[in-house]
Parts: C-alpha cells; structure tokens; sequence
C-alpha cells in the first residue's frame, strides 16, 4: 500500500464489518484514514460541507472525489467499490495522492 512519506505513524482497527488504518504526519500533525468496509456493512458517510471535485473510474470502477476546506486547512475523501468492498480514503492530501493511494489498494 503506498501512502505519501510524510505520514510516519501507522495504527490499525477492526471491527465486525470494517477495518481501519491511520496515518498520522507528526510534523504537520495531519491525518490520513483509509477505512474499508465488506459486503455485510453497510457504511454511512457523511459528505455533508463537502463538494463534490470529480468522478473517475479506480482499478476499473467508478469513484468519487470530494474536498472539505476552511480557513486552516483541506481535506480531501475518496469512495469507491472494489471487489466487493467500500473503501474510504480521507485526510489532508493532494488530489493526486489520494488517487494514487487508491490505485494501489489490493484485495
């Protein structure tokens, strides 16, 4: 899994229907989640004071980008299905890193 070098610290949660890695930028003190859930979940994500950037296909499936912004920062999620998984990958990113993240997720 490829992640940008400047998130250093990783942790990792499972649930019953999901799994969770956190990337943490100690320097910056940014974050970055990939959270995926399987077949059984049944995600809810908020994507409410976000805006929608573009539609792309990722590994041959369709996904979408959003951007939150404020004053102090802005933060990007990406969601796709893929193999029969929801994936979700947030944090304070470039457009361009949070595809190329995706891109290489494997199951």
């Amino acid at each position: 899994l490829w992640v940008p070098e400047r998130f250093t610290a990783v942790s990792a949660k499972e649930l019953d229907d999901n799994w969770m890695l956190l990337y943490n930028d100690m320097i910056e003190e940014s974050n970055l989640y990939i959270i995926v859930w399987t077949a059984k979940g049944e995600p809810s994500v908020d994507v409410q004071d976000m805006h929608l950037v573009e539609r792309l296909k990722i590994q041959e499936q369709e996904a979408t980008i959003y951007i939150q912004e404020n004053e102090q920062e802005q933060e990007y999620m990406l969601l796709w299905t893929s193999s029969d998984y929801v994936v979700q990958i947030r944090g304070s990113v470039t457009q361009e890193e949070i595809v190329k993240i995706a891109e290489n997720i494997s199951f």
